[in-house]
């Protein structure tokens, strides 16, 4: 029997604000995910398509769903160039409780386990986690 690999990896970058430079960014680091080996998962670029992040009801809709996609993925990959926003501080946590290998994009165009570790330190301590991170 074959054994089957998780490559998925959740993409975690800022959608509201500045919308256009943060789609660009996250189709950036999708870019980065599928040139370093893995399969992306960006819900960010195709549930707002269906949803209005404008009204919270919707928005929530489509967090939840993320949240249950987040779940089937071996890792997440934090785009924080243009900060962390609240519902990537949500997708972060949600992460840390359930394990998941945290990258960030490196500088060389490849991607890191060195994350921000001053900022997810902090959010592993509020999760009540111990962020362990393996080089």
């Amino acid at each position: 029997m074959t054994e089957t690999v998780n490559n998925l990896c959740y993409i975690c970058s800022p959608y509201r604000g500045e919308v256009e430079r943060n789609k660009k960014y996250a189709r950036e680091l999708t870019r980065l995910a599928l040139d370093n080996g893995f399969c992306p998962v960006t819900v960010h670029l195709y549930l707002t398509e269906v949803t209005d992040d404008n009204i919270p009801e919707e928005r929530r809709l489509g967090m939840d769903a993320g949240m249950e996609i987040l779940k089937n993925c071996k890792y997440i990959l934090i785009g924080g160039r243009h900060g962390i926003s609240e519902g990537m501080k949500a997708e972060i946590k949600t992460a840390l409780n359930m394990g998941k290998i945290m990258l960030m994009p490196g500088s060389s165009g490849g991607i890191s386990a060195n994350v921000n570790m001053v900022e997810i330190a902090k959010y592993a301590e509020e999760a009540g986690r111990e962020l362990i991170i393996v080089p």
